[in-house]
């Protein structure tokens, strides 16, 4: 398959499909989420927050070096995505409701409608 030129441009057709939508972020499916992986995924984000301590006590707090002249280097990352619910994207919606009221409210002329 890899020297087929028939499924070599199939694929390419699929990623620029894949590349034209903007899929939502990956979230577990919630019908497998359970204790044992929320008790996993906790352990995983306080694992990243003790990692970045360790990091910033060994290199220090400032962002620049002053004595290397180089930044710390960076650790840790996002937490590890949980399942989302539709009351979860309900509750998002209307808190982005609320932020684009005020912003028309302080700043009328800046939004677009």
């Amino acid at each position: 398959m890899a020297n087929d030129p028939d499924f070599a441009r199939e694929w390419l057709a699929r990623e620029q499909e894949a590349d034209d939508e903007e899929d939502a972020p990956w979230a577990p499916p919630l019908t497998e989420w359970d204790t044992k992986a929320e008790l996993g995924a906790e352990t995983r984000d306080l694992l990243q927050d003790v990692v970045r301590l360790l990091v910033a006590i060994r290199h220090g707090v400032p962002t620049v070096q002053v004595e290397r002249l180089k930044t710390p280097p960076k650790v840790g990352g996002r937490p590890f995505p949980r399942p989302v619910t539709a009351l979860d994207e309900a509750r998002e919606n209307a808190s982005r409701a609320a932020a684009q009221q005020v912003l028309e409210w302080f700043f009328p002329h800046a939004t677009t409608n």
